[in-house]
């Protein structure tokens, strides 16, 4: 049964507006509530109006910083009971069983799509002594990523690297949303290496590309380092070498940069070869420009004071449903207005800044501005639910 939004429903919400402007709530909190209740039936109201309170707060103030959310005027209540509600909210959601990681896939239409390409990678930081440490999966669309899948490493990890057992988990969780047959690839740096772990990739036939280290075994005797040359010759480029248990292929090519650790960039697949592989690698970018948008260029996540794990988790998702929404509507005003491109090539703006700069702009509107929110939402929304 689908549990989107029916043409009725959206006519009714918007036969309700004026009667939503006499309300306490403003009128674009109340849409998003409404339009979180009709995918959410089994989450009471005053949980969704919170979550709509967060996503919307995260949008207008561009921080996760509670205090400065609580005075976003999202809702009209006193701050001080805005910031123990979104506190509460976090705790709660960091052991709801709503999977935010499945919205996103629906809302970008490729819940049934193949040639999916996934990235896998950490974000941390340190706040005081703790540690900050989460490892994500995030789904590339158009030089983007999208999460679809993440966890909370704990602190005692070496060096907050993750664990064989962190990446099968989380994997794992991402093979409950998709069948391994729509994973074109899973592209990942240089830490998330490992016999075990490549070994279980294979068995359940997930593609995949890492970056391997300079000193890494070929054959039990090469390092590829010194023998980068021999390995790439006629003789060995198409052939399967074994490294780290595995018969993979083998690629590489020099880099320079004034921040590289390293000369060389050393890849290895179980399905792609050569040119095929280092060009795919390179998409591995999508997921680092997704951190940048959350962090200083979004949502200034390493601000948050937050430390419990279960408050962490419930962060990480109201901030994948903000980025969500902000950058669907980045594209598309990108299709009703394309930014415009400077001299080296590049977006003036990115598209994610462009939707979240927009809406942040409508917010502060107040009286035009919470009928062109709520067309915003209902446009962003459209078809969509968070269960199948």
């Amino acid at each position: 049964m689908s549990l989107a939004l029916s043409s009725f429903t959206r006519a009714k919400i918007f036969n309700d507006f004026n009667t939503m402007k006499k309300a306490k709530d403003t009128p674009h909190l109340q849409i998003l509530t409404e339009l979180l209740k009709q995918n959410l039936p089994h989450v009471h109201r005053s949980r969704l109006t919170g979550i709509a309170i967060f996503a919307l707060s995260l949008i207008s103030e561009a921080t996760v910083n509670l205090r400065k959310l609580a005075l976003s005027g999202i809702v009209n209540v006193k701050a001080d009971s805005v910031h123990k509600r979104l506190s509460r909210l976090l705790f709660w959601l960091g052991t709801a069983k709503i999977d935010f990681g499945l919205l996103v896939l629906k809302l970008t239409n490729t819940l049934k799509s193949n040639h999916l390409i996934l990235c896998m990678d950490r974000t941390n930081w340190k706040y005081g002594k703790s540690q900050i440490n989460y490892l994500v999966v995030s789904l590339r669309i158009n030089t983007v990523g999208y999460p679809i899948a993440w966890t909370l490493l704990p602190e005692v990890t070496k060096q907050g690297s993750s664990k064989t057992s962190h990446r099968i988990r989380i994997l794992k969780k991402v093979l409950r949303q998709l069948e391994a047959s729509q994973i074109k690839c899973l592209i990942m740096d240089r830490e998330f290496i490992g016999q075990e772990w490549l070994q279980w990739l294979d068995r359940k036939q997930i593609p995949y590309i890492v970056r391997i280290k300079d000193n890494t075994l070929v054959n039990e005797r090469l390092r590829v380092k010194k023998y980068r040359r021999k390995l790439s010759s006629k003789k060995f480029k198409n052939r399967r070498l074994s490294i780290y248990g595995q018969k993979v292929f083998f690629s590489w090519k020099s880099i320079k940069g004034e921040n590289t650790r390293s000369e060389y960039l050393f890849t290895i697949s179980n399905r792609f070869i050569g040119k095929t592989m280092l060009k795919m690698y390179a998409e591995r970018w999508s997921i680092e420009q997704m951190f940048s948008h959350w962090k200083k260029r979004g949502f200034d996540f390493e601000a948050t004071h937050i430390t419990h794990s279960k408050a962490l988790l419930g962060l990480i998702s109201l901030i994948a449903l903000a980025y969500l929404i902000a950058h669907q509507w980045g594209l598309k005003l990108h299709e009703q207005k394309a930014v415009k491109k400077k001299a080296h090539g590049y977006l003036a703006v990115s598209i994610f800044r462009y939707g979240l700069d927009d809406l942040k702009h409508a917010m502060r509107l107040l009286q035009n501005g919470e009928d062109r929110i709520t067309h915003i939402l209902v446009s962003i929304f459209k078809n969509l639910s968070f269960v199948r």
